[in-house]
C-alpha cells in the first residue's frame, strides 16, 4: 500500500464518521423583498411574522432597497403580513426551512383613492405566496399550510395526500415537492424523498437549500458522488452559506478528493472564522495538505 493511500485511509478513519453524519438543522432565516406592482422597492414597509407553533413574533421595516432579513428562526410555518402607507396590505404563509435564508418576495398594490386623491376606505387585502422565483396561487398557499398543520398534528398520511392532490393541479409547485420530500424523509423513505427533492429542483434549480437537502439525502443513501454534485450546485446557487461549504468538504473527503475537500473546508472557515469546530477543521486541512505534499514526493 502506498504512503499516500495509507495516510488517506488514516485521515478518513479519524475524521469522516463523526463529521459526515447528517446534522439535525433546526433553524434558518428569511431574506424578504417588498416591491410595488411595477417591481420597484418599497422602503419603510412594515413586515410582521408570527409562528403559532413556537409562539414567536418578528417585526421588520424594509430598507431603501425594500429588503428585510433575519436569521436564527426556528424551522416551520410563519404567518406573514406586509403593509405600507398608500398600499393594500397583504398576508400569507411562509415556510422557513434549513440553515439558510428562505427567499420571500411580495408585491403590494396601490390602495384605492378617494375623491381628494388620498387613500380612502379599507384597503383590499390580498393573499400572496411566493417560494423562491415561484409564484403560487392563494389556493396552493392554503394547501401547503394545511399540509404542514396536518403533519404537525401527527397526520403525515393526510399531509401527503393533500400535497399529492395539490401537485395534480400544480405539478410544478416546488414548495409542495420539497414539503413532500420532507415527509418521506421523516418516514424513512429516502428514495421517494430524493425523487421529490429532484422534482422540486426541476422547478427551482437556483434554490440552494433544495440542493443541500438533496446532498444530505444522497449521503444517507450512500451515494457520495451524487451528494458532492448536489453540494456543488448548492454553493453555485449561494456561496455565502458556511455550513454548505462544510458539507461539501466532508462529502469530498468521503469521495477521496482531498484537494477539493481542503479548499471547501478552508472556505467554510473563511466564512465562519469563529466556528466552534474551527480547530478540528483546521487540523483536517493541515493533515490533508501534508498528505497531498507527500504524494508529490
Amino acid at each position: 500500500m502506498s504512503k499516500l493511500l495509507r495516510a488517506f485511509l488514516t485521515l478518513a478513519f479519524l475524521f469522516t464518521p463523526a463529521l459526515v453524519a447528517r446534522a439535525g438543522v433546526t433553524s434558518g432565516g428569511v431574506r424578504g423583498l417588498v416591491l410595488d406592482t411595477a417591481g420597484q422597492p418599497i422602503a419603510g414597509a412594515q413586515v410582521a411574522m408570527a409562528s403559532k407553533e413556537f409562539g414567536t413574533k418578528f417585526s421588520f421595516t424594509t430598507d431603501k432597497k425594500g429588503v428585510f432579513m433575519q436569521m436564527g428562526m426556528k424551522n416551520g410555518d410563519y404567518e406573514v403580513s406586509v403593509s405600507a402607507a398608500g398600499y393594500a396590505s397583504t398576508s400569507g404563509t411562509l415556510h422557513i426551512t434549513l440553515e439558510a435564508r428562505t427567499p420571500f418576495e411580495v408585491r403590494l398594490q396601490r390602495a384605492a383613492q378617494d375623491g381628494s386623491g388620498a387613500a380612502g376606505g379599507e384597503a383590499t387585502t390580498t393573499t400572496a405566496y411566493k417560494f423562491g422565483d415561484e409564484v403560487l396561487s392563494a389556493a396552493a398557499g392554503k394547501a401547503l399550510a394545511a399540509a404542514q398543520a396536518a403533519n404537525q398534528a401527527g397526520h403525515a398520511d393526510e399531509a401527503k395526500a393533500g400535497l399529492e392532490a395539490l401537485l395534480k393541479l400544480e405539478p410544478g409547485a416546488a414548495a409542495a415537492h420539497f414539503m413532500l420530500a420532507d415527509l418521506y424523509r421523516e418516514g424513512g423513505d429516502t428514495a421517494r424523498a430524493i425523487a421529490e427533492t429532484k422534482a422540486g429542483l426541476d422547478s427551482q434549480p437556483g434554490y440552494a437549500p433544495g440542493w443541500v437537502a438533496l446532498g444530505e439525502l444522497a449521503q444517507k443513501a450512500g451515494q457520495t458522488d451524487d451528494a458532492v454534485a448536489a453540494y456543488r450546485k448548492a454553493v453555485e446557487a449561494d456561496g455565502t452559506q458556511a455550513a454548505t461549504w462544510k458539507k461539501l468538504g466532508m462529502a469530498l473527503l468521503e469521495q477521496g478528493n482531498l484537494a477539493d475537500s481542503a479548499k471547501a473546508l478552508a472556505k467554510y472557515l473563511e466564512l465562519k472564522p469563529e466556528a466552534s469546530d474551527k480547530d478540528r477543521i483546521q487540523t483536517m486541512i493541515d493533515e490533508t495538505t501534508k498528505i497531498l505534499a507527500a504524494g508529490k514526493k
